[in-house]
């Protein structure tokens, strides 16, 4: 804030509107410098609020990307799954035939004797 010389006391009845005079330009560079601040602080929220948009933009569309490679995981997680089923049925169906085979065997050779 700029400085101004004080008014001189000195007698006479002058020296009330002089204080008057360097009061008043007092509370007008005040004035001045709290529009210049509030300035500087809108200023200061516009880039505040244009950050915060560009991150959330960008988190937008980390989520989105992370989203399709999640559900594609998924996906292969689902196939996977599914192949193991029809090889476990099958290898089921292969444990379950041999004991039945061999008990077949077992009982064709006893039927032959």
């Amino acid at each position: 804030m700029p400085t101004r010389d004080r008014p001189s006391s000195g007698a006479g009845g002058s020296d009330w509107n002089s204080w008057a005079n360097h009061v008043l330009i007092g509370m007008e560079d005040l004035q001045k410098s709290v529009r210049k601040n509030c300035v500087d602080t809108l200023e200061q929220k516009d880039k505040v609020i244009e950050r915060i948009e560009a991150v959330k933009d960008g988190l937008s569309k980390d989520i989105s990307i992370t989203r399709d490679l999640l559900s594609k995981d998924i996906l292969s997680i689902r196939d996977d799954v599914t192949a193991l089923k029809i090889k476990a049925g099958v290898w089921g169906a292969l444990g379950g035939a041999i004991p039945v085979a061999i008990g077949l065997l077992i009982w064709g050779l006893k039927s032959l004797s």
